[in-house]
């Protein structure tokens, strides 16, 4: 029996109440030549149960490890050419692997080929879209937390790109996609569908809300990315507007959930990396909307 062409790898923790509806999503697709795989990361509910009740669904199941974990076991699980990851509480729409796998077949250097993004609520209502990025862009904004940028999970992932680079840091966990989508775009074309292809739903239990967490986890992706050799000197240079950028977005998310302590912190971190930064997040701060906010913050 050949390989098949998409490997469907979705991790999943405490998530009986969504995993059906993202396994549903992946049963649903245009395409027929697909797998999918349930990593159950320790769950206690009755995720795996609801994942082994679909005909042809593979399920894993270990100790809690975290999502990076979850992800490479499945990614290591699997044998497609390429490989899609979905999140226990997304969803694909129908003819996402279909479209992506045509742009990625079309254009075989391509490392990934990522999607637009439906944005909904912990209940399935709409709430707006984020738009794809391509290109020389891609590295680009996604390392200067720059709108729009990159990221590996709506994106299709080829294999032999992913084994390039690596799978996903364990340590890491707010920024682990973060990291991944940095070390990607460094050494692979990025290539997109404009079409909205991904549901992702925000709830209040997102992981890129603790701010200090980003920051730990961030901040290790940065090193990484600042010390390898596959970033172009032109983006090297950029390093203090990185972290200034980032220390913004920090700040806006401490104010958000009011912790002004950590929000003066901050602050004063991206006064130090790069002043001119701190003074263009000002007028955004003051536009409607507000500033620009961490890579996965909504965007309609």
């Amino acid at each position: 029996m050949s390989d098949p062409c998409v490997s469907v790898v979705i991790p999943a923790h405490q998530a009986e109440r969504h995993v059906g509806e993202a396994i549903e999503s992946a049963l649903a697709q245009t395409m027929d030549d697909i797998e999918i795989c349930v990593v159950d990361d320790g769950s206690t509910d009755a995720t795996a149960a609801v994942a082994a009740s679909y005909r042809g669904v593979r399920v894993l199941r270990q100790a809690n490890q975290g999502v990076s974990a979850a992800r490479n076991a499945g990614i290591a699980a699997t044998s497609g050419r390429y490989v899609a990851l979905l999140d226990a509480d997304d969803r694909f729409l129908p003819r996402k692997l279909e479209l992506q796998v045509r742009r990625a077949e079309a254009l075989p250097s391509a490392g990934c080929v990522t999607c637009g993004i439906h944005l909904v609520d912990d209940d399935g209502r709409f709430l707006g879209r984020m738009r794809p990025v391509a290109g020389d862009r891609a590295l680009r904004n996604t390392l200067l937390l720059e709108r729009p940028t990159l990221s590996v999970v709506p994106a299709l992932l080829r294999r032999s790109a992913l084994e390039d680079v690596g799978g996903f840091d364990v340590r890491l966990s707010t920024s682990a996609d973060f990291d991944l989508a940095l070390r990607l775009a460094a050494a692979h074309p990025v290539e997109a569908v404009a079409e909205p292809l991904y549901v992702w739903r925000q709830h209040g239990g997102g992981m890129h809300l603790d701010a200090r967490a980003t920051e730990h986890d961030a901040l290790i992706a940065f090193a990484k990315a600042f010390a390898s050799p596959r970033l172009p000197g032109d983006l090297r240079r950029l390093r203090r507007r990185a972290h200034a950028n980032l220390y913004v977005t920090l700040t806006a998310a401490h104010l958000r959930n009011r912790d002004v302590v950590g929000a003066v912190r901050t602050s004063v971190s991206a006064l130090r990396w790069d002043p001119t930064r701190v003074f263009a997040a000002v007028g955004r701060l003051a536009a409607p909307g507000g500033p620009e906010g961490w890579p996965d913050d909504p965007v309609t």
